[in-house]
């Protein structure tokens, strides 16, 4: 079988800029993992499929030399598989998981879960194309983007650091929670809520498209009463269901374990927190093996983070960490 292996943007920067003499001094790691990348690739035991991510990161460097290595590189290093619009997948995961729970109204083992997940809808999130030269991504949106994940931090950084009382695991519910009780809101229909909603930007639009996801895979191929349905539907919206699903257990884990921190005394959160966030979220339950920076490793590597993520099965590695992942390339037969 295949590994799959996602690399953080930065990655692909550093052998990009290695490749076209951009950096002095630093390449030797980077085009030795380059090498055994290539070797391991060509001989279809590992790929390492683009996403969004990648496009969008790209779209926004001028120098039009390194713009086109990386596209080099995600061609050569992914054989042309890429993963699908994040929020698809997330769509993906929604829909799965709420047919899941409407069997017995209650999930199995998340182990048995998100295999189950990977096995059946792997054309859902990971497809394979003709290499595209000019990706259709809008540079506005991801401007546009930038600036509302710019917005979110100052906002949690101001939240967070006056949270210095509230345990990691109340923090964690209340992440948690916050999906639950704004889709709930949502759903009272009343109509100066649902303009607030729909127009106040793309963290409660995306909520919006989850509850229309819910209430679709509670009706599907059902001869159910909307009474009945809507009943299902109150049921689902719990704590104890919406931490399995993988990406809102995942990114609200991380956001709890970064408010901890800045609740503590730490005053630094990147622009790019929550968009790391969202990409670890979405795609580390889908890969063998994960490259990410080092803030989001250690996160993932504290308890409880570490054993509530341990049946993902996934291994992750970072800069500091880097050694070890050139020798978990090394060791893939």
């Amino acid at each position: 079988m295949t590994t799959l292996i996602y690399l953080d943007q930065f990655v692909y920067s550093n052998i990009a800029k290695c490749e076209i003499g951009n950096e002095k001094g630093k390449c030797d790691y980077w085009f030795e993992l380059y090498e055994l990348l290539k070797e391991k690739v060509e001989a279809e035991k590992i790929i390492c499929p683009y996403s969004q991510f990648h496009i969008e990161e790209t779209l926004l460097l001028k120098d039009e030399k390194l713009y086109e290595k990386h596209k080099e590189l995600w061609f050569e290093l992914s054989k042309g598989y890429f993963f699908v619009d994040f929020m698809d997948t997330k769509k993906n995961y929604l829909w799965f998981y709420t047919r899941e729970w409407l069997k017995d109204k209650k999930f199995n083992s998340e182990e048995d879960l998100i295999n189950k997940f990977r096995e059946k809808n792997k054309e859902q999130y990971l497809r394979q194309f003709p290499f595209i030269k000019n990706n259709h991504v809008n540079n506005e949106k991801v401007y546009e983007e930038r600036q509302y994940f710019s917005e979110l931090n100052s906002f949690l950084l101001k939240k967070w650091q006056k949270e210095n009382e509230i345990s990691f695991d109340k923090m964690y519910k209340d992440e948690v929670n916050s999906f639950i009780y704004i889709i709930i809101l949502y759903s009272l229909n009343i109509p100066y809520l649902k303009r607030f909603f729909e127009f106040f930007g793309l963290y409660f639009t995306n909520l919006i498209e989850y509850k229309k996801i819910i209430v679709s895979a509670l009706s599907y191929n059902r001869k159910a009463s909307i009474d009945k349905i809507k009943k299902d539907f109150i049921q689902f919206l719990s704590f104890e269901n919406f931490e399995k699903i993988p990406f809102i257990k995942i990114g609200c884990l991380l956001n709890a374990a970064k408010a901890r921190k800045i609740a503590h005394g730490s005053k630094k959160l990147t622009p790019s927190f929550e968009n790391d966030v969202d990409i670890v979220a979405v795609h580390l339950p889908l890969v063998d093996a994960i490259f990410l920076d080092d803030e989001i490793r250690g996160y993932l590597k504290e308890n409880p983070i570490k054993q509530k993520t341990s049946v993902y099965g996934t291994k992750i590695f970072s800069m500091r960490y880097k050694e070890e992942f050139m020798k978990y390339i090394k060791e893939i037969k």
